[in-house]
């Protein structure tokens, strides 16, 4: 019997977000304690057992599909639709064929086309995402820990693209759209002052004020963090907090730190403790600048915020005149 699809929202596929289960075989046997997780090469009738007494698979099945079935089912839905549409709309190329007396051009549509047009972008946006990682070790731990494969990763940037292509002509920006959105937010486009810090954090103020004198009188500030901070996350290095803005820091210190001259230190209570603090940069706030980089980021910003208003339009159209059987049944 064919169940009505219960359309919803569109369903983001995120870069390594959350993973849809597997029903595939890794060969892998995850123990913990009392707790063994085993993946399946087919569909089992009991899904798990609690002290002797078996879970069936039927109610896991009924869970899955009345929690998460309806999204998982549109995402991979949709990714079938996305595909077709690009196949039909964006790859058109010429081709000879022979015909009698000689040979015609005619148009065609293939895999082989979309493939030629698209996979070079894959590769390159699949690699920048490798590179955010500081190797590659890592970057396989972070799909494996979000349950995602390479192929997976490439596919949903492949979707991406797709969606753009297929509504390039909605989200378009032209030279005058990012002439006024840059003269409208010419505040917020600036770059605010920015002050660096160094800080070493100690229980007593007795501490605090040794620690300050002893920077006064030249004392390394860095040895002196890594031997007394009690902050893990600055210790090793040196007491570098890095730089910040207004508005990030806590109250009590961003006044302290936004008055300082370059090199100058003070001592500032917090709930932590005591704080022996170091300015080590001030950066002075920047307007606006209406150049090329400038231009970049609110074309690509403005594009965006288009895409989110144009392509869940597209795929509920796309949906409405797709034939769609659906054959899960809760």
């Amino acid at each position: 019997m064919m169940n009505k699809l219960v359309w919803g929202g569109l369903s983001a596929g995120l870069l390594l977000g959350a993973a849809t289960p597997t029903l595939y075989s890794i060969d892998q046997t995850i123990e913990s304690n009392n707790f063994k997780i085993s993946e399946q090469t087919a569909l089992p009738q009991t899904v798990a057992n609690v002290n002797g007494v078996d879970i069936p698979f039927s109610l896991y099945w009924k869970r899955l599909l009345n929690r998460s079935g309806n999204e998982i089912l549109l995402s991979v839905v949709d990714e079938q639709l996305i595909s077709q549409a690009a196949q039909e709309k964006i790859v058109e190329f010429e081709t000879e064929e022979p015909v009698k007396g000689g040979k015609r051009k005619k148009k065609v549509k293939t895999e082989a086309a979309l493939s030629k047009i698209f996979e070079p972008k894959v590769g390159e946006r699949y690699n920048q995402i490798k590179k955010e990682f500081p190797d590659e070790k890592q970057f396989l731990g972070q799909l494996q820990n979000s349950g995602l494969t390479e192929d997976e990763i490439k596919n949903q940037i492949r979707q991406e693209l797709y969606k753009q292509a297929l509504i390039a002509d909605k989200i378009g920006v032209s030279k005058e759209e990012i002439k006024s959105y840059f003269e409208q937010n010419k505040d917020s486009l600036a770059t605010p002052p920015q002050v660096g810090l160094s800080q070493i954090l100690v229980n007593t103020e007795q501490e605090a004020n040794d620690i300050f004198l002893a920077v006064k009188v030249g004392a390394d500030f860095g040895l002196m963090a890594k031997a007394k901070s009690l902050d893990a996350g600055s210790r090793e290095k040196g007491g570098d907090l890095g730089s910040f803005a207004p508005g990030i820091l806590i109250p009590e210190i961003e006044k302290t730190a936004f008055s300082l001259n370059r090199g100058e230190s003070a001592i500032i209570k917090t709930g932590l403790g005591f704080h022996v603090l170091k300015v080590t940069s001030l950066i002075p706030a920047k307007t606006a600048v209406f150049d090329e980089e400038m231009q970049k980021n609110i074309g690509q910003l403005i594009s965006r915020e288009k895409f989110k208003q144009e392509f869940p339009k597209y795929i509920q159209a796309l949906r409405a005149k797709s034939k769609i059987q659906v054959f899960l049944t809760k």
